[in-house]
């Protein structure tokens, strides 16, 4: 956040520095530092980000998508076709059959023998 700062002094174009400075602060938690670096971008000109009020919380298919870097969509295809072959009608299903040993991964057993 000092780098930024300090970047911020030298560089033709503060912004970018500034605005790197507060998300790093925002990131933190510091209401204090956040406070410094506002005024800092209002002396630069640069408006402040605004917070948002709430953000919103991410569903169980985003979660998983994100962690595996693929889109929603994709997982939520790979769903369907997973309830379709086994016959399980949710998550939830799906997961205590794989626990209970009921699901068989490319025609073998969970055991691995054919």
């Amino acid at each position: 956040m000092r780098a930024c700062l300090i970047a911020a002094q030298v560089a033709e174009e503060p912004r970018p520095w500034l605005q790197e400075a507060y998300e790093i602060v925002r990131r933190l938690g510091g209401d204090l530092l956040r406070m410094r670096i506002k005024a800092r971008l209002r002396e630069f000109g640069v408006t402040p980000p605004r917070r948002r009020d709430t953000a919103p919380e991410l569903s169980d298919v985003e979660l998983i998508a994100g962690a595996m870097r693929v889109s929603e969509k994709t997982v939520e295809s790979y769903l369907t076709r997973l309830f379709a072959k086994t016959g399980c009608g949710c998550r939830l299903d799906l997961a205590t059959a794989s626990i209970e040993g009921r699901l068989t991964v490319s025609g073998c057993d969970r055991s691995g023998t054919a």
